[in-house]
């Protein structure tokens, strides 16, 4: 299961603010973050065995991430997830990366995209043979493998308690409580994992906190792995992100 907490269009200082860790298979090479596609550019971690990538951000301002559906089968046979990322990354907004994610959806196995872009937000909902797109209205956004936003699950609900207490929260407050809510291991409820998880052959390899201005200028933080012992680095070199190098 991935986390991906943000706040969006709310927060005085930035427009946009994620917080997301990584879920995967523990052998499954991945690169840090980098430019990973032109035309727009966009950014973000790159998957070394499909191609594609959890999450980016590309010059346009439009931000991309997805997760997994809870319970679903994966079809091998079936298009990487992560590769529909990277298609949306280059599109110039959300509403039209939706409509792409909508069309497209049956190729994947069921997923969570998120969408937020300056001027609107959006997650594409796949699971089987139901898709809906989901406008994102400004405030707190929460999702891990289920409904977005859904208090029920348990990771959700506490993530949307600590996003409603940042919106006006500093910028050294907002690094450091989402730096310490994706490290944190407690399990409410036995049915659904920690923020932090280890549990071989699966685990959270790596963690992003994104904190972006509407000039595009930022923060762009990354920890290569567990952030629980991984001390988070700042990447240089990356925001504000234009069109051409």
């Amino acid at each position: 299961m991935c986390t991906l907490l943000a706040l969006y269009r709310c927060h005085p200082q930035f427009p946009l603010v994620v917080a997301a860790n990584r879920d995967e298979r523990l052998d499954r090479p991945a690169a840090g973050p980098g430019v990973i596609r032109e035309a727009p550019r966009a950014i973000g971690g790159k998957d070394l065995v499909a191609g594609g990538t959890w999450l980016g951000l590309n010059a346009h301002g439009l931000f991309v991430a997805v997760t997994n559906r809870r319970g679903a089968t994966a079809d091998p046979a079936r298009r990487s997830r992560g590769l529909l990322v990277l298609d949306a990354l280059g599109l110039p907004n959300a509403t039209e990366a939706a409509r792409q994610a909508a069309r497209t959806a049956a190729q994947y196995n069921p997923f969570n995209l998120l969408l937020l872009g300056p001027e609107a937000g959006f997650v594409v909902v796949s699971e089987g043979s139901r898709t809906a797109v989901q406008p994102v209205d400004p405030g707190p956004v929460a999702i891990t493998n289920g409904e977005p936003n859904d208090r029920s699950i348990p990771n959700v609900a506490r993530g949307l308690q600590e996003l409603e207490a940042l919106v006006n929260a500093p910028e050294p407050e907002l690094i450091t409580r989402l730096e310490a809510v994706c490290a944190d291991h407690r399990q409410e409820d036995p049915a659904y994992p920690p923020f932090c998880l280890h549990h071989a052959p699966f685990g959270t390899v790596s963690s992003t906190l994104l904190l972006l201005r509407a000039d595009g200028t930022g923060r762009y933080r990354f920890a290569p792995g567990p952030p629980c012992v991984t001390p988070y680095q700042e990447v240089p070199g990356l925001l504000p992100l234009t069109a051409t190098p």
